[in-house]
């Protein structure tokens, strides 16, 4: 995902604020066990998306009238296959890649809007750093922006405790 650098740092930026604050919330996480060979495992805490979302979900319009149109606009427009989600597929000779592929979002345009800011985050932190000829889309920079909105909305309301789960 080619995205201006300094868009790409605001994103990231925000997003680990918001990753950082949900954690210390406490009710956000979710703790799991490293898979390091004893006698290093230790637990660690990861953000349960599926809580947050539901804690969205409840607020809906409440939390979509936070992000400005213009990003709700277009993180919603095209819902039903962006923004894409990478999966795994298969190769002619049976070996596993990832290839971004269209995924539904949800219905709650709320939750929508936190689930396409993940994706956009993962498609930046995750995916192809390069420019890409089969990308038909032009508007990664508009995109990091719209997720950047979102998790800006997002985080004063995880801060001051206002989202539950």
């Amino acid at each position: 995902m080619p995205v201006d650098k300094d868009h790409a740092y605001e994103l990231l930026k925000a997003f680990g604020k918001l990753e950082f604050e949900l954690k210390r919330h406490g009710a956000f996480f979710q703790t799991r066990w490293t898979r390091s060979e004893p006698p290093t495992p230790y637990l660690v805490a990861d953000v349960d998306w599926h809580i947050v979302d539901a804690a969205v979900r409840r607020m809906g319009n409440a939390f979509s009238a936070l992000v400005g149109q213009p990003h709700r606009d277009r993180l919603l427009r095209d819902r039903q296959r962006r923004p894409m989600k990478q999966k795994i597929a298969m190769r002619e000779d049976g070996s596993p890649y990832a290839k971004f592929s269209e995924h539904q979002l949800p219905q709650n345009d709320a939750e929508a809007l936190v689930v396409a800011m993940r994706r956009v985050r993962n498609n930046l932190f995750h995916g192809g750093k390069e420019d890409s000829e089969e990308d038909p889309y032009a508007e990664d920079d508009a995109w990091a922006l719209d997720a950047t909105a979102v998790a800006k909305a997002l985080l004063p309301l995880v801060q001051a405790r206002r989202l539950t789960p």
